[in-house]
């Protein structure tokens, strides 16, 4: 191996990452969730046998928003967040301004599902499990940003546009005390 060859360095790199790649996609997930709660919405990280399976925000209406990772042509699961280097252009300008030489890049799939089930109605209308529909999905979008909350607001603006349907997640309850 050349010292500081960087063809080199990335190479050996790539190899010595490649064993957690399952331990950086629960890791994006992580960081998708709690900025998601940093945005003010409720947000639940599922777990599926140890592994990422997908983020749930609750919404009005009966409403619920699944997020998860973009899958190609080939059915291979694309992380959710993607650093990029700048261009060659204005990668000095970036370095000496900013002191970085890239940004992430976000991309996930944004399902919302219709759940129509809730006990204490079904309890006031005297209906049975059987009468309830259950579970609807209504559609996907793929969304990608440079920015985290235009990820997450973009894609519900995608949404709206797409199927006509206006999405309001729930918001978390604030942990500071009202005195």
């Amino acid at each position: 191996m050349l010292p500081n060859d960087p063809t080199q360095i990335k190479s050996i790199f790539t190899q010595m990452v490649a064993p957690i790649a399952d331990v950086e996609e629960n890791m994006f997930a992580l960081n998708m969730q709690r900025g998601i709660t940093r945005l003010g919405y409720k947000a639940e990280l599922v777990m599926h046998e140890g592994s990422f399976s997908h983020i749930r925000i609750p919404a009005a209406d009966n409403y619920y928003i699944v997020i998860s990772v973009i899958e190609d042509e080939d059915g291979v699961p694309l992380p959710l967040m993607v650093y990029e280097e700048y261009d060659e252009k204005i990668l000095p300008l970036m370095e000496k301004a900013m002191g970085v030489n890239g940004c992430y890049r976000y991309q996930a799939s944004f399902a919302v599902h219709f759940d129509d089930f809730d006990p204490q109605r079904m309890h006031d209308l005297g209906l049975s499990e059987d009468d309830m529909c259950g579970q609807a999905f209504i559609g996907s979008v793929d969304y990608t940003a440079y920015n985290f909350q235009e990820l997450i607001h973009g894609a519900l603006y995608k949404f709206q546009r797409a199927y006509d349907v206006e999405i309001y997640p729930e918001m978390r309850v604030s942990q500071r005390r009202v005195f």
